[in-house]
C-alpha cells in the first residue's frame, strides 16, 4: 500500500479523543466522535497493491447524513470509545454531567442513542457503585473502552478518577460491576494522586478480555493488568509493571495485544521516541529498534497510525 495523508477539518466542532480505525478484512471503518456528531465511514479495502489505502476517502463523506449521527444532547463530551460489529458501529461517550451515552450507528445514518444516568438503578442499590458518587473529584471516567464481548452484547469499561474500574452494559443500560484497583499498585501511592488514567482492552473468545490500566504521574508510570470475564463479570489480576527502564522516560501512548504483549511509546530526556514491548506475564521490557524517526510535526494520518488522541503515535 502506498502512503497517503488525508486531513479533514471539522468546523465548529471539537474532535473527541478516541478516534479508531477498524479493518475487518473487507472494509476499513473510520470511527470518529466530535462534540456534536459521531461518524462511521466505511471504505472498501483496495485489492491492488498499487492503490492507496484511503483512495476513496474525501471530506464529502463526513458531510453525508448517511455517515453521521447528530448527538441529541448538548452536554459536553469528555472522552469516547467505539467498536464495530456486523458493520454497525457502537460508541460510548462520557459526558461532563456524569452520564454515559451509548450510540448505535447503522447504515444510511440510522441510529439510536441511550443515556445511562449517573443515578441509575444499580447506583442507588449499591453504595459507591456510581463512579460520580463521591463528588466533583470523581465526576466522570478518565478513559473508556468498548467491545462486543459477546454477540451484540456491548460492554463499556472505564477507569474513573477514584481509581475504580467499572463495567457498563449497553444492553441493560446500567453499571454492572466495580473494582477498586488501588490494592494492585504495589504500595506506590505516588501514582494515585492527580494523574491521568488510560485504559486499553483486547477482547478474546467467550467474553474473556485482557485489560491494562496505566497510571501516570509525571515520569512515573505503572501498568496494572487484568483478565476480565465480562459475562459474570469478574477480574483476575495478572501483573503490575512499572515504567520502562528509566524514570527519564515519559509515556506517550501504549497498546495491548491478544498475545499478552504491552507495547509502549516513550520519550526520553532528549525528547527522542523509544518503542518498547513487554510480556505482561514475564514483566520484562525490551526496546524495539526504530528504523525511521517520526516527523517532528505530527499530524493525524489514518493510513499509517492508529490514534487515540492527536498527540499519540498509535
Amino acid at each position: 500500500m502506498q502512503k497517503m495523508e488525508c486531513r479533514v477539518i471539522f468546523e465548529q466542532a471539537q474532535i473527541i479523543p478516541g478516534m479508531k480505525l477498524v479493518d475487518d478484512g473487507n472494509w476499513l471503518f473510520i470511527l470518529v466522535a466530535t462534540s456534536n456528531c459521531v461518524y462511521r465511514i466505511q471504505l472498501p479495502l483496495p485489492r491492488q497493491k498499487d492503490r492507496y489505502l484511503l483512495s476513496g476517502l474525501s471530506s464529502s463523506l463526513f458531510d453525508d447524513d448517511q455517515n453521521r449521527f447528530k448527538l441529541p444532547f448538548t452536554d459536553v463530551v469528555l472522552c469516547s470509545s467505539s467498536c464495530v460489529s456486523d458493520s454497525s458501529a457502537c460508541f460510548v461517550l462520557a459526558l461532563q454531567s456524569g452520564d454515559l451515552a451509548f450510540i448505535k450507528l447503522l447504515e444510511r445514518g440510522k441510529g439510536s442513542c441511550n443515556v445511562v444516568k449517573k443515578t441509575s438503578r444499580i447506583s442507588k442499590i449499591w453504595s459507591g457503585l456510581n463512579p460520580w458518587a463521591a463528588g466533583e473529584a470523581v465526576e466522570c471516567p478518565d478513559d473508556l473502552v468498548i467491545c462486543d464481548v459477546m454477540k451484540r452484547d456491548f460492554k463499556a469499561v472505564g477507569i474513573c478518577k477514584d481509581h475504580r474500574l467499572r463495567i457498563w452494559s449497553c444492553k441493560r443500560l446500567d453499571c454492572e460491576a466495580q473494582f477498586d484497583i488501588t490494592k494492585y499498585q504495589n504500595n506506590n501511592p505516588s501514582v494515585l494522586a492527580g494523574q491521568h488514567h488510560k485504559i486499553r482492552m483486547k477482547c478474546g473468545a467467550a467474553g474473556s478480555c485482557l485489560i491494562s490500566v496505566a497510571f501516570s504521574l509525571g515520569l512515573d508510570s505503572v501498568f496494572i493488568n487484568f483478565k476480565l470475564d465480562a459475562t459474570i463479570p469478574t477480574i483476575q489480576h495478572i501483573s503490575t509493571i512499572h515504567c520502562f527502564e528509566s524514570a527519564n522516560h515519559n509515556l506517550v501512548d501504549y497498546q495491548l495485544t491478544s498475545d499478552r504483549l504491552l507495547w509502549g511509546l516513550w520519550r526520553d530526556a532528549d525528547d527522542q521516541p523509544i518503542l518498547s514491548v513487554c510480556d505482561i506475564t514475564i514483566q520484562t521490557w525490551h526496546e524495539v529498534a526504530m528504523m525511521h524517526s517520526p516527523p517532528s510535526d505530527v499530524s493525524i494520518d489514518p493510513s499509517s497510525r492508529f490514534c487515540s488522541n492527536p498527540s499519540s503515535y498509535f
